[in-house]
C-alpha cells in the first residue's frame, strides 16, 4: 500500500489559512454560528501547536541554533489564544 509523503511546511500554511478563515467568519458571524467557528477555530488551533511543537520547531531549532527561544514564544503565545478561544464566550468575539 502505498502512502502518499506529507509536505509538513504545505499542511502547516493551510492550517494557517484555515485559522484565518476561521477568525473572519467570527468577526461576521451571529450567536451560534460564532459559537461553532470558535469551536473550530480552537480545534484547528490544537491540531496547529501539536503539529509545530512535534514536528517543526524541534526541526527548525536543529537546522537553526538559537531559534528554540523564539519557537518556544511561539508556542506559548499560540497556547494562550488557544485558551482564550477555549474560554470565549458566544456574543463576544475578543474572548
Amino acid at each position: 500500500m502505498y502512502v502518499q509523503p506529507i509536505d509538513a511546511v504545505q499542511l502547516l500554511l493551510n492550517q494557517h489559512r484555515r485559522v484565518e478563515a476561521l477568525l473572519r467568519a467570527i468577526e461576521h458571524a451571529g450567536a451560534d454560528e460564532r459559537r461553532q467557528a470558535f469551536a473550530d477555530a480552537a480545534d484547528e488551533l490544537a491540531l496547529h501547536i501539536g503539529a509545530e511543537e512535534a514536528v517543526f520547531y524541534p526541526a527548525v531549532s536543529r537546522l537553526t541554533p538559537g531559534h528554540a527561544a523564539r519557537s518556544a514564544g511561539d508556542i506559548c503565545r499560540s497556547k494562550r489564544l488557544l485558551g482564550r478561544f477555549a474560554g470565549a464566550e458566544a456574543g463576544s468575539p475578543r474572548g
